[in-house]
């Protein structure tokens, strides 16, 4: 039988790999004729999923590992963490169902890890479209892009490299996730399927715990969070890699009470919580590397009227922005889920309505950041999947602006901290959108981030030097 097994995110000296048993009894890894520490595996606990760890090994050193389950063996590929240098980070976001070219330039790229942040009920196909399937825990593994052996794009991503993954609103058992049986049934009848209709409190409670196991599943590969400052059992997690601390965010922090909350203009709500958001601080004040990469389910200062894709419609975003620019340096934002590419960048001291300032950009209560005093310098790229590229324009290196415009050209950030958007072809409405993703590496003394598409064509790039938080260089590849 196949095997669902994937990557975790290592050490310098260990790797780790998660997997799940059908039935009880010990897993274990081999690397080198070495049999690691076995683990039993409990189909009570967690419906028999386990985290492998072997310990043992050398910076910077890929493996191929066995791995033996009471349901058979299967082998993949990992590899350790470099101790200092410039590591290649991959982060995506929204990947459609059709990847596997984008599987495979992710892999041509020989990363050191890659980075889910969320929104991947398309690469399953599975969207709970009846209740039948909300209340079955197979769908939620599925929902949480779970591969096992033999699938070829797992065995180009999750089988082959380091994986880490955080689930978004459009993870955690519904699309646009809801907190209550009569919210969802107001949506779903008309969205989804009339069986919502007649959904029981029982049922969407079963629902609700299913994509909590789901999730506590896919997050074994994850570092376990101990930081004194953490939540308890924290989604969100950090770790270093070469020269580069990351910080991964989460919307599903820590329990079904801490999902992100619903929102609105003018509702006064925090996307992360005070908690999440009073550990990032800490450990950006705390780490000791240069280069500091912060990512994130939604997008940031991508902003759009109406949709809930951006982080501009909490209450935290722009608050965070202005402490990160008065207290830490070296940090670059990689965010998705708009369906869209983009680089994104203002800098501290330029009047609302110039190019390059945050002081303009609409805040959570419909009104401008002008009026709450945010300035500061921010250097974000939007990497979830988009469309069909338009020709894009370059006007030069010193240009504020190289903009990318196609069908859904009005749904584009605020102009004033535009430097490149490209925005998906109509891919909600039938129309297929393809994989685009993101790489962060070190370039010289700068963490680099680039747009990466199906084509492995490098769309835009964007410098931010250690000591600073503004972008430093950019270029821009003219894409048809």
């Amino acid at each position: 039988m196949s095997i669902l097994f994937w990557n975790g995110i290592p050490t310098t000296t260990q790797v780790v790999v998660v997997a799940r048993s059908t039935t009880n009894g010990d897993c274990y890894l081999t690397i080198n004729g070495v049999d690691g520490t076995a683990v039993a595996a409990d189909t009570a606990v967690l419906d028999g999923h386990v985290r492998l760890e072997f310990d043992g090994l050398s910076p910077d050193t890929k493996c191929t590992y066995t791995l033996t389950t009471p349901d058979g063996t299967a082998t993949g590929q990992t590899r350790t963490f470099p101790a200092s240098g410039s590591p290649r980070i991959v982060n995506y976001s929204c990947e459609p169902s059709v990847d596997l070219a984008g599987a495979r330039e992710i892999a041509r790229l020989d990363p050191h890890v890659v980075i889910s942040t969320g929104d991947e009920s398309y690469a399953e196909d599975v969207y709970f479209n009846t209740v039948t399937q909300a209340i079955d825990v197979e769908q939620h593994y599925a929902y949480a892009r779970y591969r096992r052996s033999g699938n070829v794009k797992g065995d180009c991503i999750l089988h082959r490299f380091p994986f880490g993954a955080v689930v978004d609103d459009h993870d955690f058992f519904y699309n646009d996730g809801v907190d209550n049986l009569a919210t969802l049934q107001a949506y779903a009848v008309s969205n989804r399927d009339a069986s919502y209709a007649t959904m029981t409190q029982g049922q969407f409670d079963t629902a609700v715990a299913n994509a909590m196991l789901a999730t506590q599943a896919i997050s074994l590969g994850n570092p376990v969070n101990t930081d004194p400052d953490a939540e308890t059992d924290a989604f969100y997690f950090r770790f270093e890699c070469g020269d580069v601390e990351v910080f991964v965010l989460s919307q599903v922090v820590s329990s079904p009470s801490r999902f992100r909350p619903l929102f609105g203009t003018g509702v006064d709500v925090s996307l992360c919580g005070d908690d999440q958001i009073a550990w990032l601080k800490a450990q950006l004040t705390a780490s000791t590397k240069a280069h500091k990469l912060i990512l994130s389910p939604k997008s940031i200062l991508q902003a759009s009227s109406g949709n809930p894709d951006t982080w501009y419609k909490y209450n935290d975003l722009y608050p965070l922005l202005t402490w990160v620019h008065a207290n830490v340096t070296g940090v670059m934002w990689m965010g998705g889920d708009f369906h869209s590419a983009g680089l994104f960048c203002s800098e501290a001291g330029i009047a609302a309505g110039n190019q390059g300032s945050a002081q303009g950009l609409i805040a959570w209560n419909g009104n401008t950041n002008l009026v709450n005093g945010h300035d500061f310098d921010c250097v974000s790229i939007v990497n979830s999947s988009v469309g069909r590229y338009g020709p894009a324009t370059n006007s030069g290196v010193s240009s504020l602006r190289a903009d990318v415009r196609d069908a859904d050209a009005a749904s584009v950030g605020n102009n004033d901290v535009t430097r490149y958007s490209c925005n998906k072809w109509n891919g909600r409405h039938g129309v297929p959108h393809y994989l685009g993703f993101g790489l962060a590496d070190i370039d010289g003394t700068a963490l680099r981030g680039q747009f990466i598409n199906l084509s492995g064509n490098t769309l835009f790039s964007a410098r931010v030097e250690a000591g600073s938080n503004k972008l430093s260089f950019k270029d821009i590849a003219i894409s048809v």
